[in-house]
């Protein structure tokens, strides 16, 4: 396409010319090395274009996790964290916890290799005002507000303090060390009422980093003791004593909060950009995804596997059919292991695929076992602009200077009339929110780029990774989490790769 501009300097047009012309033109060495800058097909969004410490006027946040244990607080703390670090906002989680069971080591000359358990007698001390365990537990606060002052001043925006701070002291005194550090602070208070309290509870008392089985020490009112507690009477024990206790957060309380209950979400005064970006993802992630992996698959091979081809809508080839009952095969497994734990109904597995022919063909033998399947166009292969449907070598003979603009910076290169991974990583969004807040089983069918996106996301890696992630065929991963809010991702696979994978993109 032409476009008419003017220079500025005299009334002429200047004619600017079209990518095909730019790119199509055959060079030699010479012209090679002096193509035009107008001519580079690059995203100027790039977070290298963002570098460095924050400009005057940035803003910055400050995040309190309240409420009971075994609530979903860490859970979503390391969830928020992640979400918002892939949009490119720098977050941190401070676990007060952790920083508190190593300070009582020290209280209590334990060795530091040896685990501590840090019983109910040993948490009603840090809530009792004037003792050595709430002076220790103060101490922790100060060390973690030093931290959270040196991430900001290195171009950090939000900080996320988790613990149970359960009481308006507390939270006064959260807000007397840490307020000053930021330029707003927000509660996010976490309660779940009905069953699912004794099934987290459960989870909770037998957590291997709560309650070591391995740990001769406990810290307490009695010090030091080689005797283990019942880790769920103590964990009850514990809980009672803090609802005993606990304040809940209050309009009238002066305070920004958010408050969360199972599948209700009220905001009180939160304001701004980053405020309501943090209700948005909030309102879009569920602890309950720790009972339910989410599974990614690559489509059959394709025909344009074979031909070399970029992009386009082919259909299988017949080892690409072979591929899908392979898929076909672990889906019905995995609808055998649902039947038997009972659920079905709003919670029963889906099948996700993008909208083109090659991933609908993929999970179609699948589809047959009674899976619900949900086609997403979000989910659809990288568009490759002018290069959609031509071999990797007619790329070359027809626009030469293309390769060369990619490998400069793959992830913000955007095809001509075509997309670029930064692009993909953003019309990815919605699909990541959905996953994040699926209370099921899901077998995500796509395509390479699109499961390189997805793979970083919940591989805990940057957007500007997964360029470099591999996707071949007749493979399937497995993301699970643990009660942490951490993902694992355990690799599948089907069988033999099947030959012409197409994986040069």
């Amino acid at each position: 396409m032409r476009v008419d501009e003017f220079d500025g300097h005299n009334s002429k047009p200047q004619m600017q010319r079209s990518w095909s012309e730019t790119l199509g033109t055959p060079m030699n060495k010479a012209s090679f090395e002096s193509a035009p800058v107008y001519g580079v097909p690059t995203s100027t969004q790039g977070p290298e274009y963002f570098a460095g410490a924050p400009q005057d006027g940035t803003k910055t946040l400050l995040i309190v996790m309240v409420g009971l244990p075994a609530r979903g607080k860490t859970f979503l703390a390391q969830k928020l964290c992640r979400l918002l670090g892939w949009h490119g906002i720098t977050s941190q989680t401070l676990n007060v916890q952790v920083g508190w069971k190593q300070k009582l080591k020290e209280h209590l000359n334990v060795d530091e290799n040896v685990p501590v358990v840090a019983n109910a007698s040993a948490f009603e001390e840090v809530y009792t005002t004037g003792t050595a365990m709430r002076a220790l537990y103060s101490s922790v606060l100060d060390i973690f507000a030093e931290e959270a002052k040196n991430f900001y001043s290195q171009g950090g925006v939000v900080v996320v303090l988790n613990d149970d701070f359960i009481s308006s002291n507390l939270r006064d005194e959260v807000e007397e060390k840490f307020g000053s550090l930021a330029t707003s602070t927000i509660f996010v208070e976490v309660q779940r009422s009905g069953s699912a309290n004794s099934k987290f509870d459960a989870l909770k008392a037998s957590d291997p980093e709560e309650y070591p089985r391995s740990a001769t020490h406990i810290g307490g009112t009695e010090g030091v003791t080689s005797a283990l507690p019942n880790p769920e009477n103590d964990f009850c024990l514990r809980v009672k004593f803090l609802e005993q206790r606990y304040e809940t957060m209050k309009p009238d309380g002066g305070r920004s909060y958010i408050k969360i209950n199972n599948d209700v979400l009220e905001a009180h005064r939160v304001q701004g950009f980053l405020g309501g970006r943090i209700v948005s993802i909030l309102m879009n992630l569920s602890q309950f995804k720790i009972q339910h992996p989410i599974y990614f698959a690559r489509h059959g091979q394709s025909m344009y596997n074979l031909e070399d081809r970029l992009g386009g809508d082919p259909v299988l080839t017949q080892k690409g059919e072979l591929d899908a009952l392979s898929l076909k095969e672990l889906v019905k497994s995995l609808k055998a292991e649902e039947v038997a734990q009972g659920d079905c109904g709003d919670s029963a597995m889906q099948l996700w695929t993008s909208q083109l022919k090659r991933a609908i063909q993929t999970a179609h033998p699948s589809s047959e076992e009674g899976i619900k399947v949900l086609r997403w166009s979000s989910l659809n292969e990288i568009h490759a602009g002018v290069c959609e449907n031509l071999t990797y070598k007619e790329v070359e003979d027809q626009y030469p200077l293309i390769s060369r603009f990619r490998s400069e910076n793959k992830y913000t290169f955007r095809y001509p009339q075509g997309e670029s991974y930064q692009d993909l990583v953003m019309r990815l969004e919605p699909v990541i929110m959905e996953l994040e807040n699926a209370n099921r089983v899901v077998v995500v069918v796509a395509h390479q780029a699109v499961l390189r996106g997805l793979l970083a996301y919940f591989g805990s890696t940057s957007a500007e990774s997964c360029v470099n992630v591999e996707v071949p065929h007749r493979t399937v991963w497995r993301c699970t989490y643990n009660s942490k809010g951490i993902a694992t991702i355990d690799v599948l696979k089907l069988g033999a790769p099947a030959s012409g994978d197409g994986c040069k993109d």
